[in-house]
């Protein structure tokens, strides 16, 4: 969060006329479900994004009215062209969107779109369409990062750490948060085995790209065993 935005912030934390959001949050301990009750969410920013959280239209110009203020004291603009809002229920919702038009907002998001709502490269979804159409655009993403790599003259050890570093790399950031089928890590597997076997004969299965250096391997990480890892250092955090 960058400094300047701090004095925004606190105010709609503290704003009575922007009550926030509850998730809900269910626990399962001991084959028991527990309920717990989450903190009262309002806002979240990085650098100079911010989110922030209504439960009702008529929040909306109490929260235009703070940023108003803080745009006459800082001199910052909210760019209101690239201000989107998402329906997190991914309903239709005719009295927001009606109130976005009248405060000149006209970006929308719910289930009727294609594709997902992107905030800090994590897909915000409501539907089984746009998280299918996000992974095609990451496997496409990584093909073609492969297929531009394949062009370089590097060795098979090469290949190996390109493979972590410039290929592999590029989906971890938002797979971390999501739950992709076994299809899809099946087929992020085999990008990078048509990556590191070029030109490779007898091919190596990847299996034997997995296996340390020290042991003859390429210490090429496992999709599936990485995916894992960061969703369980995810939730302990």
């Amino acid at each position: 969060m960058s400094f300047k935005e701090y004095p925004l912030l606190r105010t709609i934390w503290s704003s009575p006329l922007l009550p926030g959001f509850r998730f809900r949050n269910q626990v399962s301990t001991d084959n028991l479900l527990t309920t717990e009750s989450p903190p009262l969410l309002k806002a979240l920013a990085y650098a100079d994004d911010i989110m922030v959280l209504l439960s009702d239209p008529e929040e909306l110009p109490a929260l235009l009215d703070i940023v108003n203020t803080y745009e006459r004291a800082s001199n910052a603009r909210l760019n209101r062209d690239k201000t989107l809002a998402v329906s997190l229920s991914g309903n239709i919702q005719p009295q927001w969107t009606q109130m976005l038009h009248s405060c000149n907002m006209h970006q929308w998001h719910d289930k009727s779109n294609d594709t997902a709502a992107i905030y800090l490269g994590f897909p915000l979804t409501s539907s089984k369409a746009q998280m299918k159409n996000f992974l095609d655009d990451l496997l496409h993403s990584i093909q073609q990062q492969a297929d531009y790599l394949s062009q370089r003259n590097l060795s098979v050890l090469g290949r190996g750490v390109v493979a972590n570093s410039l290929i592999l790399s590029r989906i971890w950031h938002s797979l971390r948060v999501l739950a992709p089928t076994n299809a899809f890590l099946s087929k992020i597997r085999s990008v990078v085995i048509q990556f590191l076997s070029q030109r490779t004969f007898p091919a190596v299965s990847f299996k034997s790209c997995q296996r340390p250096r020290k042991e003859g391997g390429l210490a090429v990480l496992d999709p599936t065993t990485q995916h894992a890892a960061l969703q369980l250092r995810w939730l302990l955090l």
